[in-house]
């Protein structure tokens, strides 16, 4: 997995310090933008962020604190390297829970291996469930295999919910997160009530949870486990959704049915505790659509009734919310690169849901930049991608006599600096670029500026 690990220098004089420290390690794509630029670096929530404090202008302990009070960067590691030895210069920049202070000159060995370990621990926490706290597949199969080494007697539980992508369709994304982790709670609890040490608890992800417990006599934690859960699962929905008896012998409810495959599962409970079973499948399509085009995707929807809002996530990415106030939706979102599952759900002003979840290989997009050279005279075009470059294409002063097509798909660069020949002119010089991948995914600069 690559680790993007962003430097903030203001005269951008580090960067290639760390891509040839870095040469030999393609895991770790190393991108610099100016102290300006910060919520750029916020808003891709890098694996680390490395700040150059002496070739930046402005404070570095308010630059510090704006990262760490960034919801999305809020464990964000950060790295500060600075000439200033003072102490309590040190000592007041690591209280803003900044992780490792480097004094220059930096032996560039320490600097290489304090990346490379805080990029393994990254990697570690990972396998923790940030939603549970519960360890995940790799502790799950550590685990397993220190009991069969050791041929040790256990049991291994596999817990999941019924229904439970049913209850996100019609409750959100939240609410399943709160179900995930009371549900987590309850095993915990139920688990360690009999088994107070040696009992192991995992979360595979979603809702399927493991627990792995010293002994071939778990019956009864089963069902204390399932009992506890039936008797406070009631308080994650709302009154309307929990169905009471009235003293009679007739009950009737209508509930809603979420687009696509659904099981309606309905247990009726009569005086002396008898229990009724009832289970039928329903499936309703979805009025939402999703058209791919390179990197970018176009969700389309049209309904009867006013949408208020829709919100989508990408795999077991935070949900995010767009309000639309229409009958139809005509959104366009940047798409992922690599295979990812993406969820939208339509809600219309009488609260009705509509879902489609569609797995989606997305491609990876151009990044560009674009700079004057040191001496004033010359246009600097800088490009990056996963994928490689193979067309850079420029207009300059918005004069199409002056319309460039350079073509390098046989160069094989994936990061480029090209200074264009052409001297600026004095006054106003304006430039357009255009950059295409290898999958005919491009990027546009828009109109630059410079005034000389």
């Amino acid at each position: 997995m690559i680790q993007e690990i962003y430097i903030i220098d203001d005269d951008e004089s580090s960067i290639m310090v760390f891509k040839k420290l870095f040469e030999k390690d393609p895991e770790y794509k190393f991108i610099s933008v100016k102290s300006e630029q910060i919520d750029i670096a916020l808003k891709n929530i890098p694996s680390i962020i490395i700040v150059n404090e002496d070739a930046i202008e402005v404070d570095i302990i308010e630059l510090c604190k704006k990262i760490r009070n960034d919801d999305d960067n809020s464990i964000t590691p950060i790295i500060v390297v600075s000439s200033n030895s003072e102490q309590k210069h040190r000592i007041d920049i690591l209280k803003q829970s900044v992780e490792y202070y480097i004094k220059k000159p930096v032996n560039t060995q320490y600097l290489y291996f304090t990346i490379k370990n805080l990029g393994r621990l990254i990697n570690i926490n990972r396998r923790i469930s940030p939603l549970t706290g519960l360890p995940g597949n790799v502790q799950i199969h550590a685990e397993l295999k220190k009991k069969i080494a050791n041929k040790e007697d256990f049991s291994v539980l596999y817990l999941d919910l019924d229904n439970f992508k049913a209850y996100n369709d019609v409750y959100g994304f939240l609410k399943g997160d709160e179900i995930i982790k009371f549900t987590a709670d309850t095993i915990m609890k139920c688990v360690h009530s009999y088994i107070p040490t040696n009992a192991f608890i995992g979360h595979i992800g979603g809702d399927d949870f493991v627990a792995i417990v010293p002994t071939l006599n778990c019956d009864e934690i089963c069902e204390n486990i399932i009992a506890n859960f039936d008797a406070h699962v009631t308080k994650f929905f709302t009154e309307d959704d929990v169905v009471n008896g009235n003293n009679g012998k007739y009950i009737e409810k209508q509930i809603k049915v979420p687009s696509g495959k659904n099981t309606l599962h309905v247990l009726v409970v009569d005086e002396d505790g008898k229990e009724i079973p009832y289970e039928k499948q329903y499936e309703r399509e979805s009025k939402i659509n999703f058209e791919v085009s390179g990197n970018k995707i176009k969700i389309t929807y049209e309904g009867d009734k006013k949408v208020s809002y829709m919100t989508y996530r990408w795999d077991e990415e935070e949900e995010k919310t767009i309000q639309i106030n229409d009958t139809k939706i005509d959104q366009e979102i940047d798409a992922i690169k690599g295979l990812h599952a993406l969820t939208v759900i339509v809600v219309d002003e009488d609260n009705n849901t509509d879902t489609k979840v569609q797995k989606i290989n997305g491609v990876s997009k151009p990044k560009i930049t674009v700079a004057v050279d040191d001496a004033k005279q010359h246009f600097v075009i800088k490009a990056s991608d996963d994928e490689k470059i193979t067309t850079i294409v420029f207009r300059l002063n918005q004069d199409d006599n002056q319309y460039y097509t350079l073509n390098i798909a046989d160069m094989n660069y994936n990061d480029i600096q090209y200074v264009l020949p052409m001297e600026l002119q004095s006054g106003e010089n304006t430039i357009e670029v255009t950059i295409k991948n290898a999958s005919g995914v491009t990027e546009e600069s828009g109109i630059i500026k410079y005034q000389k």
